[in-house]
Order: C-alpha cells, then structure tokens, then sequence
C-alpha cells in the first residue's frame, strides 16, 4: 500500500475598513477577491461571519470570488467598517516532498453602484483592481497586516489582516505491490513531511503565544521543541512494522496539531489585527 501526501494551506482573510482618500462617487461600495495559486490546486473560499444586519448585501461567495458587504459612501474623508471574515483551503495536488513555497494571487477589486441605480448584484461596476501575491511556505505560517491602495478615480484604502499557513497534510492511499525495505527516497519522504509540519506548529505556536494577550480568554500553549519532535518521529519510523501506515497516522496526527493551534481561538484570531505591522513567524 502507498501513502501520496499533499499539503493543504488555509488562509484567514479579513476584510477590514475602505477609508476614502479622494473618491469622487457617493453611492454604494464593495469588495471583491479572487485566489490564482501558480501551482495545480483546488480551492475552496468560506465565509466565517453570518451575522450582518442593515446592510444593503451581505458579504457572500459569488463565482469562486469573496464578496464583502455593500457599504455607502456618503461623506467625504469617511472610513467604512467592512470587518468581514473569509476563510480560505487550498489543496495543492503535487506531494509534499515536491513543493517548495507556493504563491498565490490575490486578485483585490473595488466596485461600485450610483444610489439612483437598482441595487442589484449585477449592476456593480469594477472601478480599480490590485494583486497582491502571498507567499505559502511549507516551513513557517504568515501573519500581515497592511493597506491596499486603489488609485485613479478611486482613491482610496483598503486596510486587511492575512493569516496564513499548512494546515493539514492529507493522505491518498493507493494500492501497489508492497514495499517492505525503507530506503533513502522513502526516509526523505517522511522526514520532508515532518520537518514541514513541525516547523509550522511551532510557528502558529510562537506567533499565538507572542499575542496571547489580545486573547478573550486566557491561553496557555506549549511550544514544541522542533528537533526533539523530528529525532523521535524518525527514530520510531525505524522501529515500525509497517512504514505506510506509521506515515498516515502520522500525517493524521500532525493534522491534529494542526487545528490544536489555528482553533485555539478562532474567533479571536483577528483581534490580532489591533497589533499591526506583523511580519512572518
């Protein structure tokens, strides 16, 4: 039996506040994403909060796309609160041990709808559009928060928060004749996967920790000591009966790990946000 392991990254995006600089329409505003990884992968795009009352649209998923929701502009110098969460998986189709870092594009547009118009859906035009490229990494989570500018007709600022990180390592099992010696392309296997996710867990680790107390509720987690981990997964892969299957239930129990630190507070996730100007951890 044959165990093909694929990394899965989960990025949080919020959606923070549109400060009008210089727009010259009164009328109504919203903001759309779209996610282009430059590798092979199958995205999905959730959002998180559902509760948005007296609001033109609610945020949605529109065609694969993040949709904010619809805010009206009305005075000039004015700051529109969007605070809308969006929570993103992407399955990269090629194994582990082939991926590096993957970049995605983040695809930002600004449009808008005049006030004398329909508010339909459809009727929003794009008025500026920006990419911003994120950049996955197998060995360390991402935290950023920073402005968007949108320029020409559109003057104005997009503020938003970026978590990002693996998540989960997932396991296809495939039949083939069985491989009973473990040699080295099978160890650099299963020492690629735990070395990527062990060094992500003590990033998500240190990076929690770091911000703790900007926490609802007071959290105490154990930072793993990467080496000490590695040494003991890949002296029990040596003392295993059976090499596929220790790696899937490794693969599942570096999963568990996984949502251990990203659900430690989910909710509290972007009161991180208050802090600004992170860089990786």
């Amino acid at each position: 039996m044959r165990v093909d392991l694929n990394p899965v990254f989960t990025i949080a995006i919020h959606l923070d506040q549109l400060h009008n600089i210089d727009l010259i329409q009164r009328g109504f505003y919203q903001v759309r994403f779209k996610l282009k990884p430059v590798l092979a992968c199958t995205t999905e795009i959730h959002y998180e909060c559902a509760s948005c009352p007296n609001v033109v649209y609610p945020p949605c998923i529109l065609e694969e796309s993040g949709v904010s929701k619809t805010v009206e502009l009305v005075f000039a110098d004015e700051a529109l609160l969007i605070d809308d969460c969006f929570r993103c998986a992407l399955n990269v189709t090629k194994r582990i041990d082939c991926v590096r870092d993957v970049t995605v594009q983040m695809i930002v547009e600004l449009l808008f709808l005049d006030r004398t118009r329909p508010p339909r859906m459809e009727s929003f035009e794009v008025i500026s559009r920006r990419t911003v490229d994120i950049l996955l990494s197998l060995n360390q989570s991402l935290h950023v928060h920073r402005p968007i500018f949108f320029d020409y007709m559109a003057v104005s600022a997009l503020t938003l928060t970026i978590h990002a990180s693996l998540t989960s390592i997932e396991s296809t099992r495939k039949r083939l004749s069985p491989e009973i010696i473990i040699g080295s392309k099978l160890r650099d296997y299963y020492q690629c996967m735990c070395r990527a996710a062990l060094s992500t867990i003590h990033s998500l680790q240190v990076f929690i920790s770091r911000y703790c107390e900007l926490l609802s509720s007071p959290l105490n987690m154990r930072v793993i000591d990467v080496e000490l981990e590695y040494e003991r997964c890949t002296s029990d892969i040596e003392h295993s009966d059976d090499f596929w299957i220790k790696l899937d239930e490794d693969a599942r129990r570096f999963f568990a790990y996984f949502n251990a630190a990203v659900r430690s507070d989910t909710t509290d996730v972007f009161a991180f946000t208050a802090a600004g100007g992170y860089t990786a951890c």
